[in-house]
């Protein structure tokens, strides 16, 4: 991340730090599933990327512990902590990892479609990019909550604002039988 900030203008940099955070989330998540899953450090660590804000350190910090409520602990130092709480309490009642993987996803989308705006001189192409990204992940939450047959919580808990779809239109997607359907 510091070798994009120094070639990129001074004016971007928030708007870049905003997109890298994306790596953050993403080591995050690796890390949690391969402690969940009772990994070694060893077999964790290829597969973070040293891209986004969160120190070496830290994240070494996290690698070297032995249980997820360790790991959850150390979480809480970060900016993610607002939407981790809530999540960790629902992981420890069923030990399921999905509410802590998607946690971390809907704070990283808010707050980056709220941080690329006005943010810089290039703002349209970037809001697209930002609207894109949060419109692709919006569909695929929405797809796996219907394939799992439980989409009534979606619109209340997963959807994410910032993208180029509606409300609307995503409950369009959740209600639609077929391709053709969606097209009216």
């Amino acid at each position: 991340a510091a070798k994009v900030r120094r070639i990129s203008p001074r004016v971007a940099w928030p708007v870049l730090d905003a997109v890298l955070r994306k790596w953050d989330v993403h080591n995050l998540k690796t890390i949690l599933l391969g402690k969940f899953e009772k990994k070694a450090r060893a077999e964790i660590e290829p597969f973070l990327v040293r891209c986004g804000s969160i120190p070496e350190s830290r994240l070494r910090r996290l690698l070297d512990q032995d249980t997820m409520g360790r790991v959850l602990e150390l979480m809480a130092e970060t900016e993610y902590v607002p939407g981790l709480e809530k999540a960790r309490k629902g992981f420890e009642k069923t030990q399921d990892l999905s509410g802590l993987l998607e946690a971390l996803d809907l704070h990283y989308y808010r707050r980056l479609a709220e941080e690329v705006r006005g943010a810089y001189q290039d703002e349209k192409t970037i809001q697209r990019l930002v609207e894109a990204e949060v419109d692709a992940k919006n569909v695929l939450n929405a797809l796996r909550l219907r394939r799992e047959g439980d989409d009534r919580q979606y619109l209340e808990t997963l959807f994410i604002e910032g993208g180029g779809l509606s409300r609307e239109e995503m409950q369009r997607l959740l209600k639609a039988s077929t391709f053709e359907a969606l097209q009216e």
